[in-house]
């Protein structure tokens, strides 16, 4: 029988195999990369974020009740969803827009009541044609009272796509949603920050065609024939994607579904990339680069082994097999000692 030093020899070789293998953000990068950047597992099909996975994501609320999600572009402005501060009646007539003094903005925590850092908003930029009764035009920007201190390396900025393609992120792109919305259909609100992996979804295939009105300006997400989900609450939270750069990129804003996670259809997201002249209108990027290095999709994640982690990090299933070597290790020390 080999002594046991040798179990220990190969146990550490594993983990040292596996840690070369696992993909990490690029902590130089000026956005797109968090302090703990982190996804696992296979919002409704989702699971819980860890703690500063995701940076950027700030919860907003709405005279101290959480509304909806947002996401760090600058130290002064936040990107969110228009409709999520408009309020229509039956008929679709938009009758009442929120007050930007109403407007609480949480960051820098994955508990959507956390005060870690927290702001007040002096305006609302609505897009000027926003579109309350198809959603088209849904986005909006927040402007600070006071400048967020991103020198806290719990707070970090998303990085905005810089390309002209109409149509970006490519179908079948992998993307990450997160948010604080219900985890149901008409089930609750989560209090902890959730993510889940999702699909670019072609706006010709049945889940997606009869619910969008502009696939220039909207497109479509989920996965084929299963659970997973943004539901009311996650709007104007930010779809991303994974770069090739390996920073994290807004792709889109959580906009609206037919109900959650419902067979048939997949969630409309609003588009970034046709909105980046507009934005650039208020936001000033000529010292603070919110821009990736690359913008090819590099996704480190699929339906079948859903799992990021940066380079300090091993593998969630290490965790069942470090037990299982570690078991065996102590049983043969324990019959040959």
């Amino acid at each position: 029988m080999l002594p046991s030093s040798y179990f220990l020899i190969t146990l550490l070789t594993i983990l040292q195999l596996k840690n070369q293998i696992i993909n990490s953000c690029n902590h130089n990068a000026p956005c797109g990369c968090s302090n703990k950047s982190r996804l696992d597992s296979k919002i409704v099909g989702g699971q819980y974020a860890r703690i500063e996975t995701w940076s950027w994501v700030v919860s907003l609320h709405i005279q101290n009740r959480f509304r909806c999600a947002g996401s760090i572009i600058s130290n002064s402005w936040i990107l969110t969803a228009a409709h999520c501060f408009s309020i229509i009646n039956n008929l679709g007539d938009n009758i009442f827009r929120i007050h930007p003094s109403d407007i609480t903005v949480h960051a820098g925590s994955n508990h959507r009541s956390e005060k870690n850092q927290l702001r007040k908003v002096t305006d609302i930029i609505f897009h000027p044609n926003f579109d309350q009764s198809n959603f088209i035009n849904d986005i909006a920007l927040l402007k600070l009272s006071l400048p967020l201190h991103m020198t806290d390396n719990i707070l970090t900025k998303i990085c905005l796509p810089n390309i002209s393609l109409k149509e970006y992120p490519p179908v079948d792109s992998s993307l990450v949603a997160v948010g604080w919305g219900r985890l149901w259909e008409k089930g609750p609100e989560s209090s902890t920050l959730q993510q889940v992996i999702l699909k670019t979804i072609d706006y010709q295939n049945f889940t997606c065609y009869p619910l969008i009105y502009d696939r220039f300006k909207q497109f479509c997400a989920g996965v084929e024939n299963s659970t997973k989900d943004t539901c009311q609450g996650d709007s104007g939270g930010p779809l991303m994607m994974f770069t090739s750069s390996k920073q994290w990129v807004i792709v889109g804003l959580t906009s609206f579904g037919h109900g959650c996670a419902q067979p048939g259809f997949s969630g409309v997201y609003t588009r970034i990339t046709t909105y980046l002249d507009w934005i650039n209108l208020f936001v000033n990027n000529a010292n603070d680069s919110i821009h990736p290095y690359s913008l090819i999709s590099n996704s480190p994640f699929d339906d079948d082994d859903i799992e990021w982690r940066n380079n300090i990090s091993c593998h969630h299933s290490m965790s069942l097999y470090l037990s299982l070597v570690i078991s065996i290790l102590l049983y043969l020390i324990t019959m040959y000692s």
